[in-house]
């Protein structure tokens, strides 16, 4: 029995020590098969990933234009005014613009009333519900001056913080000067502040103060006891001549905020030796006849709309008050398509 036991034993051991190395080996090839699989894999999810993108990139992307994290397009386009937007962001923003273009329903112009005879296209309600919406995106657009009337919303105000100079035209006072307060808290000490008004608020410009600028004390605003439009002293100058006289010529009003009707003489801002940034307007008047040219206007001089706003405060059965902000851009941004007009 024992030598049978003997006899029989060591095969049994070497049987098992033979199945556990061909085990130990299959895990071992096995291991090795799984784990080349799932570097495989992952190499193949990587390319996939990389796919996925470049498809979603392609996806978004307008047809013609690439990713490109270069600033210069930007900067070059905006007269400098935006120095941290990616080309792929900015071509974005420009494909947003042209697409919007003309930016008019030509149903509710007033050219077309003798084709469609309706009375709602001549009212201003209806031509400004239907007509030259915001086609341009600030995106860090704020809030300068008070909420309600008096207030304005201006385009990345932190840009004009940044810069050295700062030159403020602020045109229709009527002795509230919340908002050059605003400009100076918000934006800074250093803006330069020029408002404008044919009634006599010097007393309350005065009260206003002071603002320190490289250790020098200024006042807070200079007031001008005169309105602006076309050339009539003593009540009345134009831009041009208002620019002469301040010695402003060749340098850049980083914003022209206009509370009067002087939108109807807008044709007298683009003669002065002088680069209106922004403007921010108030559209007071019910002619929406002269509306359309006043927006072709703003067009051929290479702006846009940042911000439209309807003021319902002053919003009457015959008249409508709506604020509008444009922005001034470089011929290059908006090279590639016509842009039609809205009077004819």
């Amino acid at each position: 029995m024992n030598t049978e036991n003997d006899n029989t034993l060591p095969p049994r051991r070497r049987g098992n020590s033979s199945s556990f190395r061909i085990i130990l080996i299959s895990l071992v090839i096995l291991s090795g098969v799984t784990l080349w699989g799932h570097i495989n894999s992952a190499s193949h999810l990587g390319r996939l990933y990389d796919s996925i993108d470049a498809a979603s990139e392609d996806s978004i992307l307008p047809r013609g234009i690439t990713n490109n994290v270069d600033f210069e397009v930007a900067k070059r386009e905006s007269q400098g005014f935006f120095d941290d937007i990616p080309s792929r962001t900015w071509n974005l923003m420009k494909e947003k613009v042209k697409d919007m273009s003309p930016n008019f329903n030509e149903f509710y112009l007033p050219f077309k009333q003798n084709k469609f005879p309706y009375s709602r296209i001549k009212k201003p309600g209806s031509f400004y519900q239907n007509n030259y919406e915001p086609d341009f995106v600030c995106q860090h657009e704020r809030r300068v001056g008070k909420l309600g009337d008096g207030g304005k919303w201006i385009c990345d105000p932190h840009r004009i913080s940044q810069q050295e100079h700062c030159l403020v035209y602020s045109v229709g006072s009527n002795n509230d000067f919340s908002f050059e307060k605003s400009v100076l808290e918000k934006i800074g000490q250093h803006c330069e502040i020029h408002t404008f008004d044919f009634g006599n608020y010097a007393a309350g410009a005065a009260a206003v103060g002071q603002r320190l600028h490289n250790g020098e004390k200024k006042p807070a605003v200079n007031y001008h006891h005169v309105g602006m439009g076309a050339d009539n002293p003593p009540k009345f100058k134009r831009l041009k001549t208002i620019v002469n006289e301040l010695g402003h010529n060749n340098r850049t009003v980083d914003i022209f905020k206009i509370d009067c009707d002087l939108w109807t003489t807008a044709e007298y801002w683009f003669d002065a030796d002088i680069t209106l940034r922004q403007i921010q307007v108030e559209l007071h008047q019910s002619d929406v006849v002269k509306t359309p040219q006043f927006f072709d206007m703003m067009y051929e001089n290479n702006y846009d709309i940042t911000h439209k706003e309807s003021n319902i405060e002053f919003t009457g059965p015959q008249n409508v008050a709506i604020e509008y902000a444009f922005l001034k851009l470089a011929p290059e941004f908006f090279a590639g398509y016509e842009r039609l007009k809205g009077a004819s």
